[in-house]
């Protein structure tokens, strides 16, 4: 949801880029230089997102790891 919050807000400049974990890394590196295409004071707001969207994700490929390990060691068939 995060990311998808981005992007929208991004959209409303007229900034978009490629689906996927790649087009939302590069909006957000477009989000790090002060430019006249995004107003400073929503850029800060949504560095803000971004920072949030960086933090959940990796939370969740710690989690991702935790549950692919537990699988591996669980010696129950079919897991």
């Amino acid at each position: 949801m995060a990311a998808n919050a981005l992007r929208a807000a991004l959209s409303e400049f007229g900034i978009v880029a490629a689906q996927g974990y790649e087009g939302l890394r590069e909006l957000m590196a477009r989000l790090e230089e002060p430019s006249d295409e995004i107003p400073e004071m929503m850029r800060g707001a949504l560095l803000l997102l971004a920072q949030h969207w960086q933090a959940l994700d990796a939370d969740e490929r710690v989690l991702e790891r935790q549950i692919a390990k537990s699988a591996r060691c669980d010696g129950t068939p079919g897991a």
